[in-house]
């Protein structure tokens, strides 16, 4: 985000866990939220060092998180609602939303899916829920269902209590641990379905819905994506899945697609691929961002440039 004291424009964009800005409140003088995440500035980053051979830092853009739903307050900006799954953002226009974005150079329309297999990628924390992925894949034993989990710095024991919880319950998940982002592409590109875990309200661990980028990728290669019965997921998906409410709801959705036609699944590969593309692509959502931060660098170079000599 450009700083929001400046006059003229301000961008926003969410950032992955391990950023050391911690939350956008610094910005307004107020603690607004947990944040929320995205693969969003790592595309931002790259297309800045293409484009221009410089830095986001070096064009004067501070990435910082902002958490989904909640009040935006900033000094002199005033009061906004911020809905990354609708792209709203209201009452000041130098705050300007984009929804997740995702890579297409690794995310990309498959041209053929494994209709039995099952994905949910996600980093191992706890309010992700992903100990719901490990007792799924017991109540469809005739899917491969595959849980990738990024273990972040001190994630060791929730890793050790996901896999201690498969040998208990004898579940047959597979769990993949740090897969690298190519490999991690190409798993997405041949499950024919995705399914996203998260906590619910008055859960002990329970978090604000962000805008879980996997969704996006996944509706890219053209995966049938299930996510919790939420509206803002449910906005966030659309026609390219559906909603589940409970454990035996997510295993009977995935058990109704053994009677899915070819035709069926080719309908809900091109649903997800055309929403992925329309509202999610990087080269769509990321570039008026680009374009706005490179005006504002350009309006910096203007200001530090000599002023001509007195005729």
């Amino acid at each position: 985000m450009i700083e929001l004291t400046r006059p003229n424009l301000s961008n926003a964009v969410v950032v992955r866990p391990g950023s050391d800005i911690k939350n956008v409140g610094q910005l307004a003088g107020k603690t607004v939220g947990a944040p929320v995440a995205t693969s969003a500035h790592y595309t931002l980053a790259s297309i800045a060092q293409y484009e221009t051979g410089k830095s986001l830092a070096d064009l004067g853009v501070k990435l910082v998180y902002i958490p989904v739903g909640w009040d935006i307050i900033a000094a002199g900006v005033g009061t906004g609602k911020y809905d990354m799954t609708t792209g709203l953002l209201v009452s000041d226009e130098r705050l300007k939303v984009v929804p997740p974005a995702f890579d297409t150079r690794l995310f990309r329309p498959a041209k053929r899916k494994d209709t039995k297999l099952v994905l949910r990628a996600s980093a191992c924390l706890p309010q992700n829920a992903v100990a719901f992925i490990v007792h799924l894949a017991k109540r469809v034993p005739e899917y491969r269902v595959v849980l990738a989990l990024a273990r972040g710095t001190g994630m060791e024991k929730e890793v050790e209590a996901i896999q201690t919880l498969k040998a208990e319950i004898g579940s047959p998940v597979e769990l993949l641990i740090d897969v690298q982002r190519p490999e991690m592409a190409a798993l997405f590109e041949q499950a024919g379905i995705y399914v996203h875990s998260a906590t619910q309200p008055g859960e002990a661990v329970h978090k604000l819905v962000g805008a879980p980028v996997s969704i996006a990728e996944a509706m890219a290669t053209g995966a049938y994506v299930l996510v919790r019965d939420v509206p803002a997921l449910k906005r966030y998906v659309g026609d390219a899945g559906a909603a589940y409410g409970s454990l035996e709801e997510a295993a009977a959705l995935i058990r109704a697609t053994r009677a899915w036609s070819e035709a069926q699944w080719r309908q809900a590969r091109l649903r997800a691929v055309e929403r992925a593309f329309e509202f999610h692509a990087d080269e769509i959502v990321l570039r008026p961002l680009f374009d706005d931060w490179c005006a504002i660098a350009r309006e910096r170079h203007a200001a530090r440039a000599p002023a001509p000599p007195a005729a």
